[in-house]
């Protein structure tokens, strides 16, 4: 007698290199839209930052007579001296500086710089780079 085959089901060889192939298409497809995601979140962040740091300036200069703050190198001074709590996303630096114009600015890595001028264009926040700007 013989002995009784039982009935295995597995995947055969070709039918796992199916499926990670169509893996590898999928992940080609989504780290790329993933990627930029997380860089226009960076930017609506550091424009929405830019935002709040300018109007608390405003706010500043009034309450102070006409006198904005002093120069502000980086985050922890903006947020000990105008009462904020901005928290740096990675590659996003901010500073405000006076020189003739008190100026304020995001910088990130990839190469943009959002800002806002209080003399010149009535603080709105603009875009210093243009073939590399966010949306804002």
């Amino acid at each position: 007698m013989h002995p009784k085959k039982t009935n295995i089901f597995a995947f055969t060889l070709t039918e796992v290199l199916i499926a990670v192939v169509l893996l590898g298409v999928v992940a080609a497809f989504g780290v790329p839209n993933y990627t930029k995601g997380v860089n226009r979140s960076k930017e609506k962040d550091a424009v929405a930052n830019l935002e709040m740091i300018r109007e608390t300036v405003r706010l500043h200069i009034s309450r102070e007579g006409g006198t904005p703050p002093l120069a502000l190198a980086n985050v922890a001074a903006i947020n000990s001296t105008l009462q904020l709590n901005i928290i740096e996303q990675e590659g996003n630096t901010y500073a405000c500086l006076v020189q003739n114009i008190y100026t304020c600015q995001a910088t990130n890595t990839a190469g943009w710089q959002v800002q806002f001028r209080l003399d010149t264009n009535d603080g709105d926040v603009s875009c210093s780079i243009a073939t590399t700007c966010p949306t804002l």
